[in-house]
């Protein structure tokens, strides 16, 4: 069997090859410091557009708004074993109908209420229908717009790590 052998000669490249060495920890730190970025900015975009006052009353049966969607739209990032991930997030219930609206809502039986007990009242809220309701799409409107600050965060990151790398002894 024919056999083929090459030699390289790396003397002289020793501080480079140690350069490569920490390139795994610039691009983390610089990749960290990108994503925590980048929720923050989609977190505002989503916070912007998520509607308060009486622009929400119409999801919440006219009782209009705490502003309790509005300050809970939140941000996370997370790093582990070289992954990373963010998103923008909130936990309060009815942000889905919202984000994506909903058809009208009847009561099972006919003739019947409807009825629910609005966040902070003691009373409950009737209704024999709901009116269908178009989305606000909050989320899918903060990510789009935030989409050349996004690529500008990654892309300045970028540079930085070639910078870094190239100044490092």
């Amino acid at each position: 069997m024919p056999r083929i052998s090459i030699d390289v000669d790396l003397r002289g490249l020793s501080r480079e090859i140690e350069r490569l060495d920490l390139f795994p920890f610039v691009l983390d730190e610089e990749g960290r410091k990108a994503m925590a970025d980048v929720v923050e900015i989609v977190r505002v975009h989503v916070r912007d557009r998520t509607p308060i006052g009486e622009a929400i009353s119409e999801f919440t049966g006219g009782l209009g708004s705490t502003g309790h969607l509005h300050t809970s739209i939140k941000g996370e990032s997370h790093f582990a074993y070289n992954e990373m991930s963010g998103r923008v997030y909130t936990n309060v219930p009815y942000a889905h109908f919202v984000e994506e609206g909903h058809g009208e809502i009847l009561p099972h039986k006919p003739g019947g209420l409807l009825y629910f007990r609005p966040k902070g009242m003691t009373h409950k809220v009737f209704a024999r229908r709901v009116r269908p309701v178009a989305g606000v799409h909050m989320f899918r409107q903060g990510l789009w717009a935030s989409r050349r600050e996004i690529s500008e965060r990654f892309a300045a990151a970028m540079k930085r790590v070639a910078s870094k790398m190239g100044s490092l002894p």
